[in-house]
Formats: C-alpha cells, structure tokens, sequence
C-alpha cells in the first residue's frame, strides 16, 4: 500500500488521510482510523481538488 497524506488546516484541527489506489484515490477522517476508506474516482478527485484551491 502506498503511504497516506495528512492534510490538517492549521486553524481548524481537521485532518483527512488520503491514499492513492491506481485509479481512485481513497480518503478517511483521520480521527476514524478504524472506519474504512472512501472510494473516489482520480478525475472526481482532481476537480475536488481545483475547486478546493478555488476557495482558500
């Protein structure tokens, strides 16, 4: 498995786990390690990602 990135917003604590997985990419809270992980699409992920960069 490759290794997971943190992503924690300095002022809000929040933190995600993501993993890429060949075609998708696989995210988590971060505080749910024992949950499993969410399947998303690498093209659905990427406009996230855009769009998220948009906003800060």
């Amino acid at each position: 498995m490759p290794p997971l990135n943190r992503s924690r917003p300095p002022r809000r604590g929040n933190c995600v786990e993501v993993m890429g997985a060949g075609t998708a990419v696989l995210v988590r809270d971060s505080k749910r390690r024992g949950e499993a992980f969410l399947p998303v699409g690498a093209d659905e992920w990427a406009a996230f990602v855009r769009m998220a960069a948009r906003l800060m």
